[in-house]
């Protein structure tokens, strides 16, 4: 197989990916040789196959899209994590993010700066105004309650997508308080870091966009720095 053409990336764009889960059967049985131990320990342990595949094409996924920009085999590439268990380079200028649901993967890469992304499956849930209750931040819940019954699914996700990603590019995970930052999430608002406890330097810190996938799915992305361009590629688990 031919290797891929190497991608360069300046300090002012943000290349984000978007990957289908829906690899062949025999595509999917080769790309566990890709992996590190710990990766395929970690597949192990998914309770189902279809699980378990998933995970399996995004990490795959994320290797060889990243080994375009390292010129490094993607089975050579070596991740350190933070105690969050966010990945990272320990050397080397570029900076990464994974995120996966049902059959999407997006991977966000960047040059010099912290990044996050998260995508979700839009769900008919009935019960989002109290998964809101949990993790929003009291502004979050008031403008929730403003919209439509129909209006306050897309919200939700919004919402939540943008919180994701907001926290996976600090690197934070769960163990930033939830209700001490708000996010814009109405229909007409674009997206952004609206309210901090840790003061106006954070807001100007981080740039925050939607991402339009294919229908049925919210997505978003956290970037530090206000001046970046976006570039869309499409990713193949090959």
């Amino acid at each position: 197989m031919q290797p891929h053409k190497r991608i360069s990336i300046q300090e002012n764009e943000v290349h984000v990916w978007t990957v289908s889960l829906a690899a062949p059967a025999i595509e999917a049985e080769r790309l566990p040789t890709l992996l590190s131990d710990d990766e395929r320990m970690r597949t192990g342990r998914f309770r189902f196959v279809e699980h378990a595949t998933r995970y399996t094409v995004a990490r795959a996924s994320l290797r060889r899209i990243l080994s375009r920009y390292t010129d490094t085999a993607p089975e050579l590439l070596r991740f350190k994590y933070t105690a969050n268990g966010k990945p990272f380079f320990a050397n080397g200028p570029i900076h990464f993010n994974l995120s996966h649901s049902c059959d999407v993967a997006v991977v966000a890469v960047s040059r010099g700066r912290e990044v996050g992304v998260d995508v979700e499956q839009i769900r008919r849930d009935n019960d989002l105004l109290d998964v809101a209750a949990h993790y929003f931040a009291p502004e979050e819940r008031a403008a929730l309650r403003l919209l439509s019954t129909e209006e306050r699914r897309f919200g939700f996700f919004r919402c939540w997508t943008r919180k994701e990603a907001y926290l996976k590019a600090r690197g934070d995970g769960m163990s930033l308080d939830l209700h001490a930052f708000s996010v814009s999430l109405g229909p007409n608002e674009p997206a952004a870091l609206i309210a901090s406890a840790e003061g106006p330097a954070e807001l100007k810190r981080w740039k925050l966009a939607d991402l339009k996938l294919q229908d049925g799915y919210a997505a978003a992305l956290a970037v530090e720095g206000h001046r970046c361009d976006l570039r869309l590629f499409e990713g193949q688990a090959a």
